[in-house]
């Protein structure tokens, strides 16, 4: 359960407002339609984003957020003035940052064992379980992922394994059909039977580099998934950054994440929008 003690802490995270009133395209919005999401499900991880910041704030150990909360964490840090200002300064009193992950299997690793061990605090802390729609598995968390921004109004968006799933077996049998047939009309010699040797050869040639392709983007993803925080605090502490380290009262520190802004512990010294 909540802490007594962080109690106040709570309170002010929770009445924290990302929307700004009588803004056409608020903060919800625009992290919905960034992500494909309906703004129902936006909200939803925003109030989950929201509670992976407090954990921050009260955990002894490196906290590392969700894909789905991380996406609301890197947005949030492009909106400058309510990230740094009146979020960090004012209502947390404490500066938290995001910094890039530095990449390779042992910092997949790491990160792996950090989301592991923030779930089980989330459930100790809010006596739920995570909402797995939200906080997935570690397995998915640190498993496929090569996220890449496109226009959709230039490109199409398929998903690729129920796609291929249908298209591949088709295209390869009748690739084999009809290579098949055409030796057959062709020859009648046994030159047929070392010429579909060739292309099945072929075939089994291009699956497994297919495969090997996908275990490749696969093995990558995972090395650079991960994210933690680095927290200061506004006492005069100057914090720690890296493993287990920490700022004032408690709270982690720890880093890596795919993307994100940092900046001194007086604010962010810039980032893309």
């Amino acid at each position: 359960m909540i802490p007594q003690q962080n109690l106040d802490l709570w309170n002010r995270i929770q009445q924290f407002e990302l929307d700004v009133p009588n803004v056409s395209f608020p903060f919800s919005k625009r992290l919905a339609r960034e992500n494909g999401w309906t703004h129902e499900y936006a909200l939803k991880v925003i109030e989950e984003y929201k509670k992976f910041i407090f954990l921050c704030c009260i955990s002894p150990t490196p906290i590392t957020p969700s894909d789905e909360v991380d996406q609301a964490w890197h947005l949030h840090l492009t909106y400058t003035q309510s990230y740094w200002i009146d979020f960090c300064q004012n209502t947390l009193q404490k500066h938290i940052h995001h910094n890039p992950t530095e990449g390779g299997n042992q910092e997949a690793l790491k990160f792996d064992n950090y989301y592991s061990k923030s779930l089980q605090f989330y459930q100790e802390i809010f006596d739920t379980l995570p909402p797995q729609n939200i906080w997935r598995s570690h397995q998915e968390r640190f498993g496929k992922q090569q996220f890449q921004r496109l226009d959709t109004n230039n490109y199409w968006l398929i998903h690729k394994n129920s796609f291929f799933r249908v298209i591949k077996p088709l295209f390869l049998s009748g690739l084999v059909i009809g290579c098949f047939l055409m030796f057959v009309r062709a020859s009648g010699s046994s030159i047929f039977w070392v010429i579909s040797g060739i292309v099945g050869l072929l075939i089994a040639t291009v699956i497994a580099s297919q495969q090997s392709i996908s275990t490749n983007h696969e093995e990558k993803a995972k090395e650079d998934s991960g994210c933690g925080a680095t927290i200061f605090t506004d006492t005069g502490d100057t914090g720690h950054s890296g493993d287990g380290g920490h700022g004032g009262d408690g709270g982690n520190g720890c880093s890596g994440c795919g993307s994100g802004c940092s900046g001194c512990s007086g604010g962010c010294s810039g980032c893309g929008s």
